[in-house]
């Protein structure tokens, strides 16, 4: 292995004159100065392992542990993990840059620019390691990738997935943004736990497994944190979130969090008469243009609050995130209408049927209103004949079967007058040929090259239901068209809210002869919330990932639990402590929930929200809707009055304020907020105290009778 590094003083002296480096008392050993400013210093050695000062206090983080530094063992934290594959063999290797590739250093301005040559694979990858302000930036142009053998193609890439690895059994831990949140401690991890690997914004689905994969809660937010003692760092992926899997757990002996991109994806499918799957792998130029990973030391007494400030200042500051103005109110998520199938003369026939017409709407909220509900704000779903029917919906005309459009501008007007935001819901995922798409020519391909199909799992077995169609996935290069279209249909109808359903949460590619990666569609997807912006409409999203918090108002179905998984020691609110009091937001529906999880609703700063509709539990039978036989308005109005008011009269008053801390102590919980609230949630004794004030549900509720 060959190292060529340029280090001569006298010609960095020349090339840069404003950057004058001066050695640090605390360089670490065989590593020198890349880069240094009033808060960081950044140093590296020649196999480009790297460590980063906190001025602040004088902590340095390394990217290899102290053993590898001084006894030049192989690293199993290299600052560079490629995996590739063998176009030829079908197969798939990984290979760490130390000691595997050749390292080529050049000094730069602000730091170093690093190429790994890794030989036996014939792929170069350069990576710049530039000292910012505040934190550290690594990049990648992915354009400048080399992939030198035709058979060989670069899949997956790790750049510095040591920074901040601890011991086995060391004191702190790493923040995990699954679901609501999650901590793995460094002293509960054991080499033989199952690692943490997840996809940033949920698994790519346009490879439908056969069998259900496992419910698990999406990771949202592209960062992670790692907390050690008085030390923290918040980690960023900026550029190709898209295409990120987080992984944590332990390797080798260390304790490590680091991002996966993805630069290829591959994909599996059997052929008759083989045996077993056969592997594909992605064609064309890396879908991801660039890369970018950003690393913020924090110093003092630090938590994994600290982490989601850090972050919510990055959105604020340089994610395009504006702060909007918050409420508490009661979501209301109401259902028009679904297709049923009834038996006609002794044949199955399926046709549109109305749960919920737009008068009888008015009739729940106004059941709601009188019993004291002041505040609310409704989503509106399945309300047009494409959105029942399970077609692309382009045209936000209401549906006959649910009234006409005189009864439709009523309804608007009712809510209009009460105050009341309406966001009529389209969700253009999976969707049957007709209003001008087709299953074949507007779905999106699979890497395999074959259609997308969506496949319908029995909910005994989570084997495909063969007595159920496959669905269509659509394309995501007719977004920009389609969702301009529906930003002119809304402003015709007066509409002033939408909600995209889960077009605020997913993301899929289509591999076919578009060629478009996760992160095409995201700036696709970004394009379209923006022509709806254009039209004058207020986005609700029902789930919202980062890429869409820049063009929302309101957030429902944040989570407010995590996966679960074996691994994590601690649940936290970490998604609510970075985005309470930057957006108003509501839980996922209480419909038939317990009253503990209603209190960690209110815990986690969450106003209430409620599945309703007109029909009754047995009207959904043999219907698309049937997992909503807990949704009848009259079974849930009391729940929802009484929970709407014990959450407005304890979270009003913060509505605005950020959320700075949450502890959990057995059955009892603080969340602390800006203006220095406190709410207090007692979980054994069902009670919530803020300030002198201890609130019941059961108080409510015996109101309400």
């Amino acid at each position: 292995m060959k190292y060529r590094t340029l280090l001569f003083a006298s010609a960095l002296l020349l090339m840069f004159p404003s950057c004058i480096l001066s050695a640090s008392a605390q360089t670490p050993e065989g590593m020198q100065l890349a880069a240094e400013n009033e808060r960081l210093a950044l140093y590296y050695s020649e196999s480009a392992d790297i460590a980063l000062e906190n001025k602040e206090n004088g902590y340095i983080w390394r990217s290899s542990s102290m053993q590898t530094l001084e006894h030049g063992e192989d690293d199993p934290c290299s600052s560079a993990v490629l995996t590739y594959g063998d176009r030829n063999s079908k197969s798939v290797s990984t290979m760490r840059s130390n000691p595997a590739a050749e390292v080529n250093l050049t000094q730069t301005e602000n730091g170093i620019y690093v190429t790994y040559r890794f030989g036996r694979s014939g792929i170069e990858i350069p990576a710049s390691y530039t000292l910012e302000e505040d934190h550290l930036s690594v990049s990648v142009d992915t354009s400048q990738i080399k992939e030198k053998q035709d058979h060989m193609t670069a899949l997956e890439l790790i750049l510095l997935g040591g920074l901040g690895a601890a011991e086995q059994g060391e004191e702190g831990y790493f923040v995990i943004p699954d679901g609501c949140g999650a901590l793995i401690r460094f002293d509960s991890i054991r080499a033989s736990d199952q690692k943490y690997s997840a996809k940033v914004y949920d698994r790519d689905i346009t490879a439908a497994p056969s069998v259900k994969p496992a419910v698990t809660e999406k990771v949202s937010l592209p960062v992670y944190g790692i907390v050690r003692g008085d030390n923290a760092m918040t980690v960023i992926a900026e550029q190709g979130s898209g295409n990120v899997t987080l992984n944590a757990g332990m390797q080798d002996g260390q304790c490590t969090c680091s991002f996966q991109f993805g630069l290829r994806g591959s994909d599996s499918y059997t052929m008759a008469g083989s045996e077993g799957s056969l592997t594909v792998f992605e064609d064309g130029k890396i879908k991801t243009d660039s890369i970018r990973v950003c690393y913020y030391p924090i110093a003092g007494e630090v938590s994994y609050a600290d982490i989601a400030a850090v972050y919510r200042n990055y959105l604020l500051n340089d994610g395009g995130v504006q702060k909007k103005s918050a409420d508490t109110s009661l979501y209301l998520h109401l259902y028009g209408g679904c297709m049923r199938t009834e038996s006609v003369f002794g044949i199955p026939i399926t046709r549109k049927a109305a749960l919920t017409t737009y008068a009888q709407a008015q009739e729940i909220i106004s059941g709601l209103t009188d019993s004291g509900v002041d505040n609310m704000t409704v989503i509106y779903h399945n309300w047009t004949d494409a959105g029942i029917a399970g077609k692309v919906d382009d045209k936000a005309k209401p549906s006959n079967i649910l009234g006409n459009e005189a009864d439709f501008s009523a309804l608007k007007e009712k809510l209009t007058e009460q105050g009341i935001s309406l966001y009529p819901a389209v969700n253009n995922k999976t969707f049957r040929s007709g209003n001008g798409y087709h299953s074949l020519s507007d779905s999106a391909v699979r890497i395999s090259h074959t259609f997308s199909r969506q496949i319908p799992y029995s909910l005994s077995y989570g084997v495909q239901d063969t007595t159920r169609k496959t669905q269509a996935l659509l394309s995501p290069s007719v977004f920009p068209e389609l969702y301009k279209k529906l930003g002119t249909q809304y402003a015709e109808q007066e509409l002033n809210g939408i909600s995209l359903g889960e077009m605020t949460s997913t993301v899929w590619g289509d591999y076919g002869k578009v060629g478009m990666g996760r992160d095409d569609t995201i700036a696709v997807l970004q394009e379209s919330y923006q022509a709806l912006q254009d039209a004058g409409l207020s986005l609700l999203a029902d789930g919202c990932a980062a890429y869409a918090l820049p063009y929302t108002d309101r957030i429902t179905n944040v989570p407010v639990q995590s996966s679960g998984f074996d691994i994590f020691d601690e649940e936290i609110p970490f998604y609510q402590l970075v985005l309470h009091g930057v957006f108003p937001y509501a839980g996922t529906p209480l419909n038939g929930n317990s009253t503990e999880e209603f209190l960690t609703g209110i815990a986690y700063g969450c106003s209430p929200s409620y599945n309703m509709m007109y029909a009754k539990a047995s009207d959904l039978k043999d219907t698309t809707l049937d997992r909503l036989f807990n949704a009848c308005y009259t079974d849930q109005t009391t729940k929802a009055v009484a929970q709407y008011q014990m959450t407005y009269a304890i979270l009003s008053a913060v509505n605005d304020s950020l959320m700075t801390d949450y502890s959990r102590d057995g059955d009892v919980s603080v969340t602390t907020y800006a203006d220095g609230t406190k709410v207090i949630v007692n979980y054994a004794e069902e009670t919530v105290t803020v300030g002198k004030n201890t609130y019941c549900l059961s108080d409510f509720e015996e109101a309400e009778e």
